[in-house]
C-alpha cells in the first residue's frame, strides 16, 4: 500500500522540472497550487500543485486520471487543461494551465468579494457553471468539492472557472455505499454523500449553496431553503436555488441539464450565446445587445458590470454591428472589462470605421496622432478627424480644431481652429470650450476677450467629464478672475 508523500518546502523562484516557481496562489487538504513559468520561456505561465503530506501516490494518480478524462474531445470550457505530471525527488506533480484571476470570496475572512446580489450577475455566474458542470458531469466526473474556493473569476472574461479535481470521481451512474468519511467542504457538502451515495445532484447541491452563499447571506441551513431577503430575486430564480439546494437529493434537479432548459425556456438564457435576454430582447438583435452592453457599460438600471458589458459588444460586433464594434474598440483601448489590448482597439474602431461610424473614425484619428497600438501618422490621423467632422462628430471637431491650432498634421490655421473649437463647443463640448476660452484669453486666432474667455471656461469646468480639461478650465478661471 502506497504511503503518505511527504511535503517538502518550496519557495518562489524554485527550480521544479523545467518550471520556476513564482508565488504560491493557495491550497487545500491534499495540494498547494504554485504559479509558475517556462524557465526557457518565461511568457508561458502554468499552475503546478504540490502534494501535502495528507496526499498518498494512489490519490495524486487518481486526480491525474480524472484531470486526462476532461482533456478527452470535445473540450470542456472554463476548468484548467492537465499539461503534465513531473517527478521532482520522489514527489509527483501536476503541471496544468494557470488562470488568470481571483475566486469571489477573500481567502482569509470567506466572505464574497462582490455578492451576487443583482440577479443579472447571479444568472450569469451559475448559468456558466453548470454548463461546465454538465459537461464534466458527462464523463462520468463528479467533482465532490463545489465551493467559492475552487472558483476562479477569470480577470479577462469575467467567466467562473471550475478548478481543484483533487477529491473527483468517476462513476458511471448513481453511486450508493455505507457510511463514508466526510468528503467536500463544510457548508456545501450534499447532506447524501456522508452515507456513500452520490451522483449529479451531489455537485447541485453544492453549486446552490455556494450561489446562495455568494449572496452574501449567512450560511445556514435555514437560508439553503428559504427565499433570501437581502437579495431582490425573481421568485423563478429563487425557486431555482431552494430546489438545488432540498436537503433530499431526491427532490433537486437530478442533473445540470435540467435547470439549463428550465433557466432558457423561462428567461432565454442560450447555451449557445451566453446571452441572457434581461430586457425582453431578441437575442439575435444586434441593436438590443449592443444597448444591453451601453447599459452594463454606464450601470444603467443594472449593477455596473464591464465585463458583462464586453460580452454584449462582443456578440453585437460579430453581428458587425458598428456601434458595438467602436465600444468594443473603446474598451480594449482603455481596459474596461478586459486585458488592455491596442492592436485589438484598432481592429475594432477600423471595422467599425469602414462603415462610416463617427466616433470610431474620430478615436482612429487620435490612435494615429498618437501612436497607439500603430505607426504614428498625424496625416492619416487628420484624415479621420475630417470624416468625423464631416459627420458633425463634436469630439472631432475639437480634435480637429486642435491640429489646426498646434499644426499637427496640417499646415497651423489658427482661424480654422478657432472655426472648429466653435462648432464643438455649441455642441456642448467641454474640451473645446476650454480651448476656445484660452484662445480668447490669449488672443490666438481672435481678437483678445477676457469675460469671453471667463465665460467659456466656467462653462468647461461644469461640464467637464475628465480631470484635465477641469483642471485646465480652473486654472485659467482663477487666471482670469485676477485681471
Amino acid at each position: 500500500m502506497d504511503g503518505v508523500q511527504q511535503l517538502e518546502q518550496f519557495y518562489p523562484n524554485d527550480l521544479v522540472g523545467s518550471y520556476r516557481l513564482i508565488s504560491e496562489l493557495g491550497g487545500g487538504t491534499f495540494g498547494i497550487v504554485w504559479k509558475a513559468q517556462q524557465e526557457n520561456d518565461p511568457s508561458v505561465l502554468v499552475a503546478i500543485k504540490i502534494p501535502t503530506n495528507n496526499a498518498t501516490s494512489e490519490s495524486i494518480q487518481k486526480e491525474i486520471t480524472v484531470m486526462k478524462k476532461l482533456l478527452e474531445p470535445p473540450s470542456i470550457p472554463r476548468i484548467p487543461k492537465f499539461i503534465e505530471e513531473i517527478n521532482h525527488k520522489g514527489l509527483t506533480l501536476i503541471v496544468m494551465d494557470f488562470v488568470p484571476g481571483q475566486p469571489p470570496v477573500d481567502p482569509k475572512t470567506k466572505l464574497p468579494i462582490n455578492p451576487l446580489i443583482n440577479e443579472a450577475d447571479a444568472s450569469y455566474f451559475l448559468w456558466n457553471c453548470l454548463d461546465t458542470l454538465k459537461k464534466i458531469h458527462k464523463r462520468g466526473i463528479i467533482h465532490r468539492d463545489i465551493k467559492p474556493e475552487n472558483v476562479i473569476i477569470h480577470e479577462d472574461t469575467g467567466d467562473p472557472w471550475i478548478i481543484d479535481f483533487g477529491i473527483a470521481k468517476q462513476l458511471r451512474r448513481t453511486q450508493t455505499g455505507g457510511h463514508t468519511a466526510t468528503i467536500g467542504s463544510f457548508g456545501y457538502q450534499a447532506p447524501e454523500t456522508s452515507l456513500g451515495k452520490l451522483g449529479e445532484f451531489s455537485d447541485i447541491y453544492s453549486l446552490g449553496a455556494m450561489i446562495v452563499s455568494l449572496t452574501g447571506t449567512l450560511q445556514d441551513d435555514a437560508c439553503w431553503h428559504e427565499p433570501i431577503p437581502r437579495c431582490k430575486f425573481s421568485d423563478f430564480f429563487s425557486s431555482i436555488l431552494i430546489k438545488m439546494v432540498q436537503l433530499e437529493s431526491e427532490n433537486r434537479y437530478q442533473d445540470c441539464q435540467e435547470i439549463l432548459q428550465e433557466f432558457e425556456v423561462k428567461t432565454g438564457f442560450n447555451p449557445l450565446t451566453s446571452i441572457y435576454r434581461l430586457f425582453g430582447s431578441d437575442q439575435e438583435d444586434p441593436v438590443t445587445q449592443c444597448n444591453s452592453g451601453v447599459r452594463f457599460h454606464n450601470g444603467d438600471g443594472v449593477v455596473k458590470n464591464e465585463k458583462l458589458a464586453v460580452k454584449y459588444y462582443q456578440l453585437s460586433a460579430d453581428q458587425g454591428y458598428a456601434m458595438a464594434q467602436c465600444n468594443l474598440g473603446w474598451c480594449y483601448e482603455k481596459g474596461f472589462g478586459v486585458v488592455k489590448n491596442e492592436k485589438l482597439a484598432v481592429k475594432y474602431y477600423q471595422l467599425s470605421a469602414d462603415q462610416g461610424n463617427a466616433m470610431a473614425q474620430n478615436n482612429l484619428g487620435w490612435i494615429f496622432q498618437n501612436g497607439i497600438g500603430v505607426v504614428k501618422n498625424e496625416q492619416l490621423a487628420i484624415n479621420y478627424y475630417q470624416l468625423s467632422v464631416d459627420q458633425g462628430n463634436p469630439r472631432a471637431q475639437c480634435n480637429l480644431g486642435l491640429c489646426y491650432e498646434k499644426g499637427i498634421g496640417v499646415m497651423k490655421n489658427e482661424q480654422l481652429a478657432i472655426k472648429y473649437y466653435q462648432l464643438s463647443s455649441d455642441q456642448g463640448n467641454a474640451r473645446a470650450q476650454c480651448n476656445l476660452g484660452l484662445c480668447y484669453e490669449k488672443g490666438i486666432g481672435v481678437m483678445k476677450n477676457e469675460q469671453l474667455a471667463l465665460e467659456l471656461c466656467q462653462l468647461a469646468e461644469a461640464r467637464a467629464e475628465d480631470d484635465d480639461t477641469r483642471v485646465e478650465a480652473q486654472e485659467a478661471i482663477a487666471r482670469l478672475k485676477k485681471l
